[in-house]
């Protein structure tokens, strides 16, 4: 006997799950990369995400970032369904937007690291 087929029904998956996973993953680098230039004495120079970690520390921008993330995905599902092609664009620029402090904090890291190996008793440079 064969399976009846299920019904029709709300979708369960996304649209842009690809997107959706490189966002996230570069996102959770822009937490990683913060709270390192944050430990090496750097600051966080966006006013929101400042005020994230003044309010709650890490798990503030962790918080933070997840809010985004849903916000983000939401946005882009919402749009998806009306017009796909430009939701693909949001999300790239979402991606985009995010690898952005990703690149940013990995300049400065790798100035840390060479003027950390060129100063004497190995002093590491605070901003």
């Amino acid at each position: 006997m064969t399976q009846p087929l299920p019904a029709a029904g709300p979708r369960t998956a996304v649209h842009l799950p690809n997107h959706y996973a490189w966002f996230i993953a570069v996102g959770t680098l822009d937490l990683i990369l913060t709270y390192v230039v944050l430990r090496l004495g750097g600051i966080e120079v966006n006013a929101v995400a400042a005020r994230a970690i003044e309010v709650g520390g890490l798990w503030g921008l962790i918080a933070l970032k997840f809010a985004s993330v849903i916000l983000v995905v939401l946005i882009c599902e919402m749009v998806a369904e009306r017009r796909p092609a430009t939701a693909r664009r949001l999300a790239v620029f979402a991606i985009a937007a995010s690898a952005l402090p990703v690149l940013v904090a990995s300049g400065q890291l790798a100035f840390v690291g060479l003027a950390h190996a060129h100063l004497p008793g190995g002093v590491v440079p605070h901003w």
